[in-house]
C-alpha cells in the first residue's frame, strides 16, 4: 500500500505540473496583454545569450516599440531612452539586452520620433516649396531637438511675429531661435602624403580663373569590383559644385600632380558627397586616417549606419586646415537650408573651417579589451556662417559644424567605403 501511494502522488503532481504549464501558455497568448510586454528578450545579456552594444540599441528599440519610441541619446554615463507610454517598463526590458544595465534611464515623452521625423519632413517640404504662412519667410535651417521633444527652426534674425506664426503651423512646442545659418567650408592651405590618398588631406581643384582651390579627402572605397580606386570629398568642392569630370590634384608646388577626376556627386537631400576615381597610376589609396604628423595611417574598421549615431556621442573629423579636431553630436537631423531638400545631416561641436569641407568624419571607440575600434561615419561639409575655432581648437557658444553620413553618400555614389582588412 505504501508503493501504491507514492506512484499515485507522482502521478497526480505530474497532473498538476501540467496543468500549469497549460495555464501559463493560455495566460501568455491572451490577447489582452501586448506580446511585446510579456516575451523575454531574444538576446538577453547577463549570461544568457549576445548582449546588444550601444550602437545597435536604437534600431532594436525602434523596431520592438516602433509606434511609442520617442529618441534615444547619452548624457553624464547614462543612455537615457524616452518613449510615449510605459516607459519604466519598457526601459526595463532593454535594462536585460545591455551590458550595463545601470545605465539605461526612462523619460517619458509626448511625441514619438517617428511624429517628430514626420514633422520635420513636412518642415523641409514647406521650406523648398513655400506653402501659404511660409511664402516671405527668410531661409532657416531645420534641426530636431531629441533631447527635448521638440523641432528647431534657426533663423539669422527672426521677429515675434513670425515665431508665433511658426508655432501656429508647426506646433507650441517649436523651438525658433536666432543664431549663424549653415555655410560650406573652403579656403586655402596645402598638404601633401604622396602616393597613398587617405582621410584628412588636402585636394586641390580648379576654378575657372585656372587658380587651386583646396578641399579635403575622405574615406577611401570601392566599386563592386576592386578594380575601382576611389576616395570620397564632399560634392561642393568644385567650381561650380556639380564638375563630374573635373580634374582634382594632390601635392605641394605651383602644379601639383593631378590623381584623378569627379566621377560622380550629389549635392541633394542626405548627401554632400562627390567620389574621384583614381586615374593616376602613380596614387593609390588605403582606408587610413591621416590623424596628425604624428600618426599618419590610423586604420577605418568598420562603417557605421545613420541610426548609430546619437546626441551626446563623440565625433572627430581631420581635414586640411584645422587638422585632428573633435567634439560632440548636438543632433542627426540637420537640414541646412544651403542646401536642396536637406535632411539628416548630423550637427557636431567638433572645430572646422575653411578648406576642412570633404574631411573624414569619425569615431574611435574603445574596447573593453581597451582596444580602440575606428569607425568612418562621414564627410565634413561645414558650419555656422563666419565660424572660426578658438586658439586651443574649441568652438565658441552658438557655432557649430556639420557633416553628411556616410550611409547616404554610398548609396548616393554606388561605392563603398573600404576598411582595414
Amino acid at each position: 500500500m505504501k508503493r501504491e501511494r507514492t506512484a499515485g502522488n507522482q502521478r497526480t503532481a505530474r497532473v498538476i505540473a501540467g496543468l500549469a504549464v497549460l495555464t501559463a501558455s493560455v495566460l501568455a497568448a491572451s490577447p489582452h496583454t501586448p506580446a511585446s510586454e510579456t516575451a523575454g528578450p531574444a538576446h538577453a545579456g547577463h549570461g544568457h545569450g549576445r548582449t546588444v552594444p550601444l550602437h545597435r540599441l536604437e534600431a532594436v528599440t525602434r523596431s520592438r516599440w516602433p509606434n511609442s519610441f520617442a529618441g534615444l541619446w547619452q548624457a553624464r554615463g547614462k543612455v537615457f531612452v524616452a518613449f510615449t507610454a510605459k516607459a519604466k517598463r519598457r526601459t526595463g526590458r532593454l535594462r536585460e539586452l545591455v551590458a550595463k544595465p545601470g545605465k539605461i534611464r526612462a523619460v517619458n515623452f509626448e511625441r514619438s520620433l517617428r511624429e517628430l521625423e514626420n514633422l520635420e519632413e513636412q518642415i523641409i517640404s514647406d521650406r523648398e516649396n513655400r506653402p501659404p504662412g511660409t511664402v516671405g519667410l527668410p531661409g532657416y535651417d531645420v534641426d530636431l531637438n531629441v533631447t527635448k521633444n521638440a523641432a528647431t527652426l534657426t533663423f539669422a534674425n527672426v521677429n515675434p511675429g513670425q515665431e508665433m506664426a511658426l508655432r501656429d503651423l508647426y506646433g507650441q512646442d517649436l523651438i525658433v531661435k536666432e543664431g549663424p545659418l549653415a555655410e560650406f567650408d573652403a579656403c586655402l592651405s596645402r598638404v601633401s602624403c604622396t602616393p597613398t590618398l587617405r582621410a584628412g588631406l588636402q585636394v586641390l581643384f580648379r576654378n575657372p580663373d585656372a587658380a587651386l582651390v583646396p578641399c579635403s579627402t575622405s574615406f577611401a572605397v570601392q566599386q563592386r569590383t576592386a578594380v575601382y580606386r576611389g576616395i570620397l570629398s564632399a560634392a561642393h568642392c568644385g567650381d561650380p559644385d556639380f564638375d563630374e569630370g573635373g580634374l582634382r590634384y594632390h601635392g605641394t608646388g605651383l602644379a601639383p600632380p593631378s590623381y584623378g577626376v569627379v566621377d560622380r556627386d550629389r549635392l541633394q537631400g542626405r548627401t554632400d558627397a562627390e567620389v574621384h576615381e583614381i586615374t593616376s597610376s602613380s596614387f593609390s589609396r588605403q582606408a587610413l586616417i591621416y590623424r596628425s604628423s604624428v600618426q599618419k595611417a590610423l586604420p577605418v574598421q568598420r562603417v557605421s549606419e545613420w541610426n548609430w549615431v546619437r546626441p551626446g556621442m563623440g565625433m572627430c573629423k581631420v581635414g586640411r586646415t584645422t587638422g585632428h579636431t573633435c567634439g560632440k553630436v548636438k543632433s542627426r537631423y540637420f537640414s541646412p537650408d544651403i542646401i536642396p531638400s536637406a535632411e539628416r545631416f548630423v550637427l557636431t561641436t567638433y572645430c572646422a573651417e575653411g578648406g576642412d569641407s570633404g574631411g573624414g568624419v569619425y569615431a574611435p571607440n574603445k574596447l573593453a579589451s581597451g582596444e580602440v575600434k575606428v569607425t568612418a561615419y562621414g564627410i565634413h561639409s561645414g558650419g555656422a556662417k563666419d565660424f572660426e575655432c578658438n586658439e586651443d581648437g574649441s568652438i565658441k557658444p552658438g557655432d557649430y559644424s556639420y557633416f553628411g553620413h556616410l550611409q547616404y553618400a554610398q548609396t548616393a555614389l554606388g561605392v563603398r567605403v573600404q576598411v582595414t582588412k
